[in-house]
């Protein structure tokens, strides 16, 4: 094989011994050798006389579902039914902090809309692709379901608010009851206490320099923020993308379940409906487009452009794909993907980001057994057709999130 396999910090975390004598190499504990080989050109190789693979097909779905799901913790995926295996991931590492828990003193919601919290991140740094500075995040206690609005000034906060409104009380048939939020003053003004009481519900304040007390929407962009890094980190995508890697990772959030609503997801309380996950691929990687025929010059041009996998759209049944050549959002069903390339817009890796499962650095060699690079199609359409309708190019400006339309239900 032709990968490096064993960790040596994880050897001496199973308190393993390495003994070496001259060019020789030995591992053991409690006087029980494992293994023995010879070390040459500062290499060390072990001796067998029958080849091992000493990595199986679970760990590398392992490591896909880690990746596809922005970086849960295995419990998450157990309860999809998903290879699960613990994995020491360097990714979460470094981007999960570990704070206090929030206070969980809350009134019970009984349906979807009892209770709305609402909270507001920025100015963010640097400027979004699309001149983005702010984002809304909009819980729904009952569902745990979340929506993000992005927008360019503080000021658009209320009109972001009002869309997700409308939104929310048209999909589930209902109003909104009672309304959480802290004392800012995007929050405590003039248009929410209008909207509120011509509508009916009680806008409720958290009380100064105390979060907890909106814990729920705190917490969801702890969360959020918390898998958006991850998802920038582990693709090595510019900061820049911040407002694309938080739109997947609320996405994704949405599709995992939660423990306190009896292990569904948010998603499926929130539409009674389920997501079909095999369509997740990882974020930042490589994507193969087909172009259409009105953007080829003549017969004998590339029929397939490169991109970069940076989100879902139309309730993830299509993706948001950034043609390398022009930056411009091509948004389609039907993509080719490699999931162990990530061209990092103008420079490709030939590495994965998978660096830290028994120090892997390169997975791409070790997993030609799994489903890798795969295709969703729309059935019932030709070819041709499924390319011309299916494929929607945008500028960076008009994307999804320009249009303040989150994957949502």
């Amino acid at each position: 094989m032709k990968c490096n396999l064993l960790s040596m910090l994880e050897l001496f975390r199973k308190r393993i011994s390495i003994t070496r004598n001259k060019n020789k190499f030995v591992l053991e504990t409690h006087n029980k050798i494992l293994m023995s080989g010879i070390i040459n050109n500062n290499l060390m190789y072990v001796d067998y006389k029958i080849p091992i693979c000493l990595l199986s097909k679970t760990i590398q779905q392992d490591v896909l579902w880690h990746h596809r799901f922005g970086h849960p913790s295995s419990k998450i995926l157990k309860l999809l039914s998903l290879p699960n295996k613990e994995l020491n991931c360097i990714t979460c590492e470094t981007n999960k902090s570990k704070n206090q828990p929030f206070n969980k003193n809350f009134e019970n919601a009984e349906l979807p809309l009892d209770f709305i919290h609402i909270d507001l991140v920025g100015p963010k740094k640097p400027f979004s692709n699309s001149g983005f500075q702010y984002f809304l995040t909009i819980v729904d206690q009952f569902s745990s379901y979340k929506i993000v609005k992005f927008f360019k000034r503080k000021s658009d906060c209320f009109q972001n608010f009002v869309i997700a409104k409308k939104h929310m009380e048209n999909k589930q048939d209902r109003k909104i009851k009672k309304l959480i939020s802290d004392k800012g003053g995007e929050f405590q003004n003039n248009d929410f206490k209008e909207i509120s009481g011509e509508n009916g519900f009680k806008h409720i304040f958290s009380p100064t320099e105390t979060p907890e007390h909106n814990g729920y929407a705190e917490r969801a962009n702890h969360t959020t923020l918390e898998k958006a890094q991850c998802l920038l980190n582990s693709s090595n995508l510019p900061q820049s993308y911040w407002a694309e890697a938080i739109n997947t990772a609320t996405f994704i959030s949405n599709l995992q379940p939660t423990p306190s609503r009896n292990n569904q997801s948010p998603h499926t309380i929130w539409t009674k409906k389920t997501q079909n996950l095999q369509s997740l691929r990882v974020f930042g990687c490589r994507a193969m487009i087909h172009c259409l025929n009105k953007e080829k010059n003549w017969k004998l041009d590339q029929t397939g452009q490169a991109g970069i996998l940076i989100g879902y759209e139309n309730k993830g049944s299509a993706y948001r794909i950034l043609r390398i050549k022009d930056k411009k959002v091509i948004i389609t069903k039907n993509a080719i993907f490699n999931e162990n390339v990530f061209p990092e817009l103008n420079k490709e890796r030939t590495q994965t980001p998978y660096t830290i499962w028994q120090n892997i650095e390169n997975l791409s060699e070790v997993t030609n057994n799994i489903e890798s690079i795969s295709m969703i199609e729309d059935p019932g359409h030709s070819n041709n057709k499924r390319n011309e309708e299916n494929i929607e190019i945008r500028e960076h400006g008009n994307s999804m999130l320009e249009r303040n339309n989150t994957p949502e239900e």
